[in-house]
């Protein structure tokens, strides 16, 4: 996934029933008999049904979206991932690296003093704290005298960007401490940053960086380049104005939505019209880990985010598949093209700089 990134969704429904009376007549010597008891069938059966339609909306969400824990089809031996996603709205800042595991399958959690009166201890598998191995981005972690682990001492859930339960003793490549029990390993927080304008179902609400919006389009740059969504993303050329910047310094919550304005240049093809008014922001995320929402990919009609006004702002999207992005420079062009790993171009456009000579322009990289 060292490439770099972009992404967003919402979905349509249709609900609702109302019930109008009917007007029954009865003559008098009915009228003057006294009312007997109504049963069910005859409340119905005095009542016509008129359905009448309600649109809402609601924001669209996957399995995978929603799931506390991910399994990958190309192990060797069951692993759960849990993501930061997870662990950001799930536990709490305080708690400790044993109540993350706690989520995975197979994994239990003792605190022999109750909960928060002292150190806790994972059992995986059924087996116990010093049968199984504790690793930090990939350095082993357990006591100088034993194979334990102390959860009071090192690791709480706020340090933790991803954990990995491996309920197997890995191979022999596997470093540790009793790996035969399982792994436990956790990674830090990724230090990137994603980019601000992404359609994709995992990271599209983390807009802080469109803060930088106006900078780049002061200092003229071309192409802004970024990570972390694990899929390829390509913007019409825009420039966006941020309205309501208070959710951007949520750094410890995926909701950071920048409200703002956008300006779309519609005339731009990347093929005949070559200059750009705005902007042109890349995703390239899709380097070689699994990918992000392969249901996007050839549907346009999802590229389009409900909090951004459904502006249709990405010109190309492509999840389906590995790729790398490649820009050839000229003085007075760049052509951009991305590459699938079988070595097809999917996606192409040529940029021509206003000022007739491309080196003159810029490229911001973040990722």
């Amino acid at each position: 996934m060292k490439a770099h990134h972009l992404t967003t969704a919402a979905a349509l429904g249709l609900f609702a029933c109302a019930f109008a009376p009917t007007i029954r007549s009865q003559n008098t010597a009915d009228a003057a008999k006294p009312a007997a008891a109504k049963t069910v069938d005859d409340t119905l059966n005095e009542k016509a049904i008129r359905l009448e339609e309600i649109e809402f909306t609601e924001k669209r969400t996957s399995a995978l979206t929603q799931a506390p824990t991910e399994s990958r089809l190309d192990v060797v031996q069951p692993q759960s991932v849990i993501d930061i996603s997870t662990i950001t709205n799930s536990i709490a800042p305080s708690a400790d690296y044993t109540m993350v595991a706690n989520i995975a399958p197979s994994v239990t959690t003792v605190q022999a003093n109750g909960p928060g009166l002292s150190e806790a201890k994972n059992i995986l598998r059924g087996f116990s704290d010093g049968q199984y191995n504790v690793t930090y981005d990939g350095i082993p972690f357990s006591d100088n005298n034993s194979f334990s682990h102390h959860s009071t001492s090192y690791f709480p859930a706020k340090i933790i960007g991803r954990m990995t339960v491996d309920r197997g003793p890995g191979t022999a490549s596997t470093i540790g401490e009793a790996t035969f029990g399982g792994t436990i390993a956790m990674q830090s927080k990724d230090p990137r940053t994603v980019a601000e304008v992404n359609i994709g179902a995992h990271h599209s609400h983390e807009q802080q960086m469109r803060m930088f919006a106006p900078l780049f389009e002061k200092h003229q740059v071309n192409f802004v380049l970024s990570g972390h969504e694990h899929n390829y993303q390509r913007t019409q050329p825009l420039r966006f104005a941020p309205r309501d910047t208070a959710k951007a310094k949520n750094l410890n919550s995926k909701d950071r939505l920048i409200a703002g304005e956008f300006t779309i240049d519609r005339n731009f093809d990347g093929e005949r019209t070559t200059r750009a008014e705005g902007v042109i922001y890349i995703t390239t995320g899709a380097g070689g880990k699994y990918l992000y929402d392969p249901e996007f990919n050839n549907a346009p009609e999802k590229w389009s985010l409900p909090e951004d006004g459904n502006v249709r702002y990405v010109a190309q999207m492509v999840s389906d598949r590995h790729s790398l992005t490649i820009f050839d420079v000229e003085r007075d062009e760049v052509l951009l093209r991305q590459i699938d790993e079988r070595g097809n171009e999917i996606d192409r456009i040529r940029l021509t700089a206003p000022t007739g000579d491309i080196t003159k322009a810029s490229v911001a990289r973040r990722g």
